[in-house]
């Protein structure tokens, strides 16, 4: 397995068209459902995934990364909370449910999560001419129907989900929704990493408090390092189902050639929360001040029959209201 950056985020870091694969599946976007539930204890997670090597990198990416955006306080999200969360495993209360968690009646749906509601604190990226940090990175299409998160053009920038579920289950199915902006866009497994990681309570904590929120990136390239207590215990998502991300935006100035990419459908979801990280695995700079090629991010989708939720989820663009979690 690779890799330049993806071992140094094995290290450390949580982690349109088509060429040459399998039609993807596609979304609507502008749907505006969602529904409110009251915050409770989060549950400590197990994992039954483990790997006995861990990725070292040649790649420095190890210092904090530092912003250029000020932000006094932590978003906030408008989504209220009306009845506490239920599971349709026995009929009983969801232990350690979050805030935004949305039951529904057994079989199988699908879950979207969006990338702007992630948080983004303590991130900071190139994009075509200067830089953006935290909220700054999050934005919004010209006719403000999507929100979505750029400035990802460096080596080890992340995007991260974590996303809590009450159960733990191995045969979900994932999709990313992005699209590019300004240049022409060839992903794969080679050259961008998508990560999966088990996540416990003290990671939940924030990082003044010597966890991981508010400074994912940084956190991880230590926790999971060789001289830390902790092993490797995530996985990358090494096989894609549309094998490659093509996207046409060569001079374009905004994101253009939005799709939705199917990405795997054996995705292990950990009782509890689980961390799904997409990582920038690459140094080819396409022009102007990126460093790297990377997608804009709308947002994930996840298939499952677990009941899912939304943990830290931020209000990264004022005005803009649309929920960060729903079914479609």
């Amino acid at each position: 397995m690779k890799k330049g950056t993806k071992m140094l985020l094995g290290v450390a870091l949580l982690s349109t068209v088509l060429f040459g694969c399998d039609k993807p599946v596609t979304s609507d976007v502008s749907s505006n459902n969602s529904q409110d539930t009251n915050e409770v204890t989060t549950e400590k997670p197990t994992s039954n995934v483990a790997t006995s090597e861990k990725p070292t990198s040649n790649v420095a990416t190890s210092e904090k990364p530092t912003s250029n955006v000020a932000t006094s306080e932590k978003p906030t999200s408008n989504v209220a909370t009306s009845e506490k969360p239920t599971s349709d495993v026995g009929g009983g209360e969801v232990i350690g449910a979050p805030e935004h968690f949305i039951p529904h009646a057994p079989g199988q749906v699908t879950y979207v999560f969006e990338a702007e509601c992630t948080n983004l604190s303590n991130k900071q990226g190139p994009g075509y001419s200067g830089a953006a940090g935290e909220n700054g990175m999050a934005a919004l299409t010209d006719d403000e129907s999507v929100g979505y998160v750029s400035y990802l053009y460096r080596s080890g920038n992340s995007v991260n989900f974590l996303i809590f579920s009450d159960r733990e289950v191995k045969d979900a199915k994932l999709d990313l929704r992005c699209a590019g902006e300004f240049f022409n866009l060839r992903l794969s497994p080679e050259n961008y990493a998508i990560r999966v990681d088990p996540v416990n309570d003290e990671d939940l904590r924030s990082y003044q408090d010597g966890g991981a929120l508010g400074n994912w990136d940084e956190f991880f390239l230590n926790y999971y390092s060789p001289a830390g207590e902790g092993e490797f215990k995530g996985y990358y998502i090494d096989e894609w189902i549309c094998k490659t991300i093509d996207i046409n935006a060569e001079g374009s100035m905004g994101a253009v050639g939005w799709d939705t990419f199917a990405i795997t459908t054996s995705l292990t979801l950990y009782k509890g929360v689980t961390s799904i990280s997409f990582i920038t695995d690459n140094s080819d700079a396409p022009l102007g001040t990126m460093a790297a090629v990377a997608p804009v991010i709308d947002n994930i989708q996840i298939t499952t029959t677990a009941q899912l939720g939304f943990v830290d989820v931020n209000k990264n663009i004022p005005g803009y209201n649309k929920a960060p979690i729903y079914i479609k």
